[in-house]
């Protein structure tokens, strides 16, 4: 009876929906729905995506274990131990195999999607949390991320806890504040990209009047943070153009905006890996939506005051511009898309919101809503099609080049990688037993006229001993390095007399006459 009540009532005022209570079964349900659709895209490759440059880089360094991972990576890494120590740990227990190696990534993913869920929710109800969840869900930067052996997908999940820990923490309690700390710690053990989040969610809290809880949260991640400041000289100095060799172009703020939104991989966008310098103008439609939203969300944030929205904002605010500000510094991109992939839940939360205000702005609240989801879907689930089956968008291959070198491959031939570090990869599938050479060159400190004496150098090892020389080359190598490789090995007596193209790899085979 009270249920006919209710729906009578609802279409006298011309509604017709029923909008489920907070907490109910319906939406327990329905997150249960979004969480297997993310474990599903995130399953589907895990063991057959091949494995990439960074990946191989992550296990060479798990491979060392505690002591050595620290003194290795205080003279040679762009990233803290924390991700590496972890891997390290599963690898030794579990094995290398990918699916297992994987898993902890896997595992991460799904758990960013349930807190994004969780955060949304607290911002703004059940609805927002939906949206957010299923944004993330299939999100084509988070699918990735949860199908490698990098640390993207373990600092989504630590940055959203953070969040939900601060906002717990202004509602009173110094426990909360206290676990802020040491989530804040464990992001910068993690990636030092995360810190700027972290100073997000400090001003934002500071800046709002809570200054007991960021003080007590920045005493307590600093305290377990200093044993670590002696090897941050140590990245500077190994890393003075930062993590990129990308130089900077007009579109690059609007590349950034799209890999938070639809997250690429559209026809002439870019990807997970690569970016294709298409036409800005393109991303214009595909932002539109994501864009109008956002725009809500800001009109609500103005109309209502509301903590939680307000650190959302701030965190992904600072860390984004922070980005930005130093590309513009220093003349080149200080991050690859794929580096703020742990901000897009927040973009995500902050378009959900934005969606369900405008909703309600109008009569048809629930048909409302449900095209704006149709609307965002149409955008982002295309993408995630191609990143997971269309041959074009496999950026790196390395298993197929390992398998075709192994099916050719002679007693005595040797194998010259370029740049040093691809044999990180591509001997995950294939380990030649002759000899190898690894150049190692960088495209920005060295000029062309500088590769041939390198190469020169490195293949002085091979002169008189081999008859048949592999080389594999990858990005980022440039087409002016391989012709140098190509002269140092002729001038050695060598002719390349076969060349085989990989995504993301060339393979070519040098004779030299007897």
């Amino acid at each position: 009876m009270e249920c006919r009540l209710a729906k009578q009532a609802l279409k006298e005022r011309g509604r017709w929906y029923l909008e489920p209570v907070p907490g109910t079964v319906l939406w327990g349900l329905a997150l249960l729905a979004v969480l297997a659709v993310a474990a599903a895209v995130r399953w589907e490759l895990l063991a057959t995506r091949s494995l990439w440059y960074d990946e191989g880089y992550s296990l060479f360094v798990a491979r060392m274990g505690g002591r050595q991972i620290l003194q290795f990576l205080k003279a040679n890494d762009a990233h803290p131990a924390g991700y590496y120590v972890l891997l390290s740990f599963w690898i030794q227990r579990f094995g290398e195999g990918l699916l297992v190696a994987r898993l902890p990534s896997f595992v991460f993913g799904v758990a960013a999607v349930a807190l994004t869920w969780l955060v949304a929710s607290r911002l703004h109800g059940p609805a927002s949390a939906a949206v957010a969840a299923l944004l993330v869900a299939i999100h084509p930067f988070q699918v990735m991320a949860s199908n490698e052996l990098r640390m993207y997908s373990l600092l989504t999940v630590l940055v959203l806890a953070a969040v939900l820990a601060a906002v717990r923490a202004i509602r009173g309690g110094d426990s909360w504040a206290l676990l802020l700390g040491v989530l804040w710690a464990a992001v910068g053990y993690t990636s030092y990209y995360g810190l700027l989040a972290v100073v997000g969610m400090a001003a934002a809290l500071w800046t709002g009047g809570h200054r007991k809880v960021a003080g007590l949260a920045a005493a307590t991640g600093l305290a377990l943070y200093l044993p670590w400041l002696p090897y941050l000289a140590g990245f500077w100095r190994a890393n003075p153009q930062l993590w990129t060799r990308e130089t900077l172009w007009w579109g690059y703020p609007v590349e950034l905006l799209a890999a938070q939104a639809f997250g690429g991989y559209w026809p002439d966008t870019f990807t997970y890996h690569t970016s294709f310098r298409g036409s800005v103008f393109l991303y214009v439609p595909l932002l539109v939506p994501y864009g109008l939203f956002a725009a809500a969300t800001v009109a609500l944030a103005g109309r209502e005051r509301s903590e939680g929205l307000r650190l959302v904002r701030w965190t992904w605010m600072t860390a984004f511009v922070a980005i930005l500000g130093l590309s513009l510094a220093m003349g080149w991109a200080a991050a690859y898309p794929r580096h703020l992939t742990f901000l897009q839940p927040l973009a995500a939360c902050w378009v959900a919101v934005g969606l369900v205000e405008l909703s309600r702005a109008l009569r048809l609240r629930s048909r409302a809503a449900g095209l704006g989801v149709l609307w965002l879907l149409s955008l982002q689930g295309p993408a995630l099609v191609a990143m997971q089956s269309d041959p074009r968008y496999q950026s790196y291959r390395y298993d197929l080049a390992a398998r075709f070198v192994q099916s050719a491959f002679r007693a005595g031939d040797a194998v010259v990688y370029v740049p040093g570090g691809t044999s990180l990869a591509f001997e995950y599938y294939f380990r030649p037993p002759g000899p190898r050479v690894e150049v190692r060159i960088q495209p920005r400190p060295y000029r062309p006229e500088e590769w041939r004496p390198r190469f020169d150098r490195g293949l002085r090892a091979l002169v008189g001993q081999v008859q048949r020389v592999w080389t594999v080359t990858t990005a980022p190598a440039p087409p002016a390095a391989e012709a140098a490789l190509k002269e140092a090995l002729g001038a050695r007596g060598y002719r390349v007399v076969g060349e085989r193209a990989f995504p993301g790899l060339k393979v070519s085979l040098a004779v030299r006459a007897r």
